[in-house]
């Protein structure tokens, strides 16, 4: 039984007890019954026409409201539906987002461990870079180096060149004054068959081996007229306190001489830069 039905029912008990009251005051007056009667049925019968009437409509509204309720639980469970979905979603985006979090975490990881080497690399970068500016000075300097060994090359292969002419005329020279040697050591001796003492000079003169002739036995010495030296002196090679040999003059000039080396007194080979003097070693 509903509410409105038990309120329905309630009515009609007050109504009916309403309805005893007054007919038992109206006996109780000595009223006409029957007449009081009728006019309170007629009236009982337009209440209750009314509270049908409004019955009918509190029916109504309660279809209504049934209805609405119906459909409210319809939408509760709908709701509900939804928020259990909604929760389930809330669930996967907080899986999510911690996913992404942790990624989020290695990425900021490997992004200062790339910053790391990236700076590192920046420091490689610079000191390669000043390597390679300091292996760009070298090399300015060493083709400067190189330009300036070229000259001095060609220099040394000029004096070289100087030298051998030199040393060819030496040579020459030097088959001139074996000849001219002979013919004076045959004047020498003549000289000395008669008598006529012929002294050797025995002033010192010192110098340096200047050019040594690798296919006779010609040498050359930094003295010459100059220093007093003439042709017939005999030198003294030595290279430190090494002994070497001895070399006699066979044409001076003023500031050079040219020699032959005494093999029988030879201990080395004779090289230029060698020490020569007049003095006995």
């Amino acid at each position: 039984m509903s509410i409105i039905t038990k309120i329905l029912v309630i009515l009609i008990l007050i109504t009916s007890v309403i309805y005893l009251g007054l007919a038992a005051t109206l006996f109780s007056y000595r009223i006409d019954y029957k007449e009081k009667l009728k006019q309170k049925t007629e009236e009982m019968k337009k209440e209750t026409s009314k509270r049908d009437e409004e019955i009918t409509n509190l029916k109504g509204q309660n279809q209504t409201k049934e209805f609405l309720v119906q459909k409210l639980k319809t939408d509760l469970l709908t709701q509900t539906a939804l928020l259990h979905s909604a929760q389930d979603d809330l669930r996967d985006w907080k899986t999510s987002y911690t996913q992404l979090q942790n990624q989020v975490e290695v990425l900021k990881n490997e992004l200062e461990k790339l910053n790391r080497e990236v700076e590192l690399q920046r420091t490689r970068n610079k000191e390669l870079e000043q390597t390679t500016n300091d292996c760009r000075d070298r090399a300015a300097q060493a083709e400067k180096d190189r330009d300036s060994y070229q000259i001095r090359h060609q220099e040394s292969e000029d004096e070289l060149v100087k030298a051998q002419k030199s040393l060819a005329e030496l040579e020459s020279q030097f088959i001139t004054q074996a000849k001219d040697l002979q013919y004076y050591k045959g004047i020498t001796d003549a000289l000395q068959k008669q008598g006529v003492i012929v002294e050797p000079i025995t002033a010192l003169i010192e110098g340096k081996v200047t050019a040594v002739s690798e296919t006779t036995d010609i040498v050359v010495v930094s003295v010459g007229s100059n220093d007093k030296v003439a042709v017939g002196i005999e030198f003294t090679v030595y290279r430190g306190d090494k002994y070497i040999g001895k070399i006699k003059v066979d044409k001076v000039g003023k500031d050079w001489a040219g020699a032959h080396s005494l093999k029988d007194f030879q201990a080395d080979k004779i090289r230029v830069g060698d020490n020569v003097s007049t003095s006995v070693y």
